[in-house]
């Protein structure tokens, strides 16, 4: 996870979030990254990246310095947008990645970005989650 400098917007607009999210594709594709889960904030994102190939700190790297390029960019800023070296976790046993994955797609339900329906949140991998039936 990473949040912005001093707690603000990471994301101003859908375009915004969709540029992260074509960054997620884009780290997947080039160092074999498997996104397992996401949820985009306004100040903050976090991420469930599994790396078999060992290259976290390179797709993290990747993510995080495009997408404050491309910001900064389209916005007319200067400067870091995230605060720091992003913050991870080791998933260490199955039972934890369930537990990680639960409270990554419930961020919008405890911030009251959404009453119940976490499936109307836009900017989470909840609905991949979520059968047909």
């Amino acid at each position: 996870m990473n949040r912005g400098q001093r707690f603000e917007s990471i994301y101003s607009d859908a375009h915004d979030y969709g540029l992260f999210i074509d960054l997620l594709i884009e780290i997947s594709e080039m160092w074999n990254a498997q996104i397992a889960a996401y949820c985009l904030m306004t100040n903050h994102y976090h991420l469930i990246v599994q790396t078999p190939d060992g290259t976290l700190s390179r797709c993290k790297r990747h993510l995080n310095s495009l997408y404050t390029q491309r910001f900064n960019r389209r916005h007319g800023y200067d400067g870091p947008l995230f605060q720091g070296r992003y913050k991870s976790t080791l998933a260490s046993d199955d039972s934890y990645l369930l537990q990680l994955v639960r409270y990554i797609h419930r961020n919008p339900l405890r911030a009251g970005m959404v009453r119940r329906e976490m499936w109307k949140y836009p900017w989470s991998s909840y609905k991949g989650y979520l059968s047909a039936q």
